[in-house]
């Protein structure tokens, strides 16, 4: 089992490079966002943040149905407003698992929180709190924090203990990747995986990592979340991020900012298989 860590759009394309190759795949999500349709649901229904998570299930679904839960319907993904109607029914993890069996997957998708959660993060001088804002924020992030300081997802622990492998991004350093490494049990369960691959993003791309190096990504993963990979996969040649770091370097991108799940897919391939 290989399991995917991240966000929405960059974990999207990791998941479905393992499908494209045939790997035995699952996925955790993180929940903290707080822009678009999902950040509104958040602040009128105090839901969990469903936006990565849906995108996540939808990409890597062959339903036929993908489609009509992409819809926007006045701002809203469908999917997002099934969503809500299954966690008021339900509960968000259990909403969850009907939503990505009903869009027939059979593989394991987990939220990393089953409660509503935030960032906060402390800069040089100021503390910024929510997601979107975060991102937004120039200057030197010093510390990230979750309010409330939740614990993960039992059933996302359990996923990441049973991984031969884990494929942490590509997604925006302090508001996809480091969600994960905030909370206890998810560092712990990872530093136990045989193989840890990090997927760093092609560019960079928001503010708080203006003028990254590669190998800022990395002291900001160890230093801030406890992480070191076994493997940094980096983009070659280099779309603004310098690379100054010993990783296996490949041409990744579908687009600037967009990883193509063929390319990502062959070299994910040579490392696990």
């Amino acid at each position: 089992m290989i399991v995917g860590m991240g966000g929405g759009k960059g974990l999207s394309q990791t998941i479905l490079a393992l499908k494209q190759q045939g790997f035995d795949f699952g996925a955790v999500v993180e929940t903290t966002d707080n822009g678009g349709s999902t950040g509104k649901l958040r602040d009128l229904f105090d839901v969990p943040a469903m936006g990565d998570i849906r995108r996540v299930v939808n990409t890597v679904s062959d339903s036929p149905f993908t489609d009509a839960m992409e819809y926007r319907f006045e701002e809203h993904a469908v999917g997002n407003l099934v969503l809500l109607n299954l966690m008021n029914l339900h509960g968000f993890s259990k909403a969850m698992q009907i939503y990505r069996k009903a869009m027939g997957l059979k593989q394991p998708i987990e939220p990393l929180f089953n409660r509503a959660c935030d960032l906060v993060a402390e800069f040089e001088h100021e503390k910024i709190f929510g997601e979107v804002q975060i991102d937004d924020t120039e200057g030197k992030l010093l510390k990230l924090s979750l309010s409330p300081n939740l614990p993960a997802n039992l059933h996302a622990i359990e996923l990441i203990e049973a991984a031969d492998a884990v494929v942490v991004g590509p997604g925006s350093l302090f508001t996809s990747v480091m969600p994960h490494f905030l909370v206890k049990e998810v560092r712990n369960a990872v530093s136990k995986v045989p193989l840890k691959i990090y997927v760093m993003n092609i560019t960079n791309d928001v503010a708080p990592v203006k003028g990254f190096k590669a190998s800022d990504y990395l002291r900001t993963l160890k230093e801030l979340g406890g992480f070191v990979p076994d493997k940094v996969l980096v983009q070659k040649p280099s779309m603004g991020i310098e690379i100054d770091i010993d990783g296996v370097c490949s041409d990744l991108s579908q687009t600037e900012h967009l990883h193509c799940p063929k390319k990502l897919g062959e070299v994910l391939c040579q490392l696990l298989r």
